[in-house]
């Protein structure tokens, strides 16, 4: 979608219900917090500042990811006996410069496995529409 944000990609494949949208104003200072697979937009941003995202994937550590590339996580409360993911630290400091390199390699492994999973979503429908 031209001047979309959406470093991924994503589109809508399936058909969409759009017969009852629901709208969510939010004050400024606000945020939403829904399922990262949850159908949703906003307007333009017409604020002098920028509109910030966050993802997060908050799961039990017998869940294992079901893509080609390893995954680090951090540990939040517990114990992993599982070792389904690379374990992190917390960072040390805002903007501590390993932290920030750990969240890049965090993020690239993340990206690689969402576009193996787009590639496999794909490649099934093309499978299902020959």
């Amino acid at each position: 979608m031209e001047n979309s944000i959406n470093r991924a990609g994503q589109t809508i494949t399936e058909t969409l219900d759009q017969s009852n949208p629901v709208v969510m104003s939010l004050p400024a200072g606000s945020f939403s917090l829904h399922h990262e697979l949850a159908v949703h937009r906003s307007a333009p941003n017409n604020a002098s500042h920028r509109r910030i995202g966050i993802g997060l994937n908050y799961m039990p550590t017998h869940v294992r990811v079901d893509g080609p590339h390893r995954l680090k996580a951090m540990l939040v409360r517990g114990r992993d006996t599982y070792g389904h993911f690379d374990l992190i630290d917390p960072p040390s400091a805002e903007r501590d410069a390993a932290a920030l390199a750990v969240h890049e390699q965090v993020s690239e492994a993340y990206r690689k496995n969402y576009n193996e999973q787009v590639r496999r979503h794909e490649q099934k429908f093309q499978m299902r529409d020959s």
